[in-house]
């Protein structure tokens, strides 16, 4: 040891044991055998779906963005067939990216703190996000059998339109997070929750209007936005994140 160092340690003793512990905790994070086979399994699915469907994602991605200011083109998506199935092509592959992102994430940054390994908790995420579409679905289709009419299930398929554009804008915050090292998770959590809680009041605005127009009350518009689109949001956030 140069005599340099020695008188230093000899001067502070506490300042080596600093050191020390600093040193001995700074592991490194490896990264399993199940983790890297799972990952590789993702990646191959969403890289083949890429491949396959890419002319329906860009298409989907385009249509989303310029529709969600404009009741007629999001109409429009809702008459064509190949438009609905470039909108929902769209969804699935993202949703796919998400998952994927938030199960490595989470293998590095624990946000929901569980034993299981990235593909378990991709298929998690992922098996989520499709129980909550379906359960929009089943209420939609309930509403309008109740009420004999077809209009909850066209304001729900809206509701994917907004979505994606949600999950875009929310993936490119993700990107410079990891890019830029001076945005922090938490400004990142904030940014993300602006960007859901903006297309969540554009959409519910859509509701309004669309609701209103068609003869409902705004007693029923209220029970509507409060029972079935906030409050199962905030129990699925509510599960994550406890």
């Amino acid at each position: 040891m140069p005599a340099k160092d020695s008188l230093a340690i000899t001067a502070w003793p506490e300042s080596y044991l600093a050191i020390s512990e600093v040193v001995e905790t700074g592991s490194e994070v490896h990264v399993s055998f199940p983790d890297n086979i799972s990952n590789f399994i993702i990646v191959l699915i969403v890289l083949t779906l890429f491949s396959v469907a890419f002319m329906r994602i860009a298409e989907g991605l385009i249509t989303s963005a310029i529709s969600i200011f404009n009741y007629k083109r999001l109409l429009n998506i809702e008459h064509q067939n190949h438009l609905q199935n470039s909108r929902n092509t769209t969804l699935f592959f993202l949703l796919l990216i998400t998952a994927f992102i938030f199960a490595n994430f989470n293998a590095l940054h624990p946000v929901i703190q569980n034993p299981f390994f990235t593909g378990a908790n991709f298929l998690l995420a992922f098996g989520t996000s499709l129980l909550y579409l379906a359960f929009r679905v089943a209420i939609a289709s309930t509403l309008d059998w109740v009420n004999k009419c077809s209009l909850f299930k066209l304001i729900n398929r809206f509701y994917n339109t907004y979505l994606i554009v949600a999950i875009c804008l929310s993936l490119i915050g993700f990107i410079l997070f990891i890019i830029f090292e001076t945005i922090t998770f938490k400004h990142i959590a904030f940014y993300i929750a602006g960007c859901l809680v903006t297309a969540n009041l554009l959409y519910y605005m859509r509701c309004y209007k669309i609701i209103i127009s068609n003869g409902f009350s705004h007693f029923f518009l209220f029970l509507y936005l409060c029972t079935l689109e906030i409050l199962p949001q905030v129990v699925l956030a509510h599960l994550i994140l406890s």
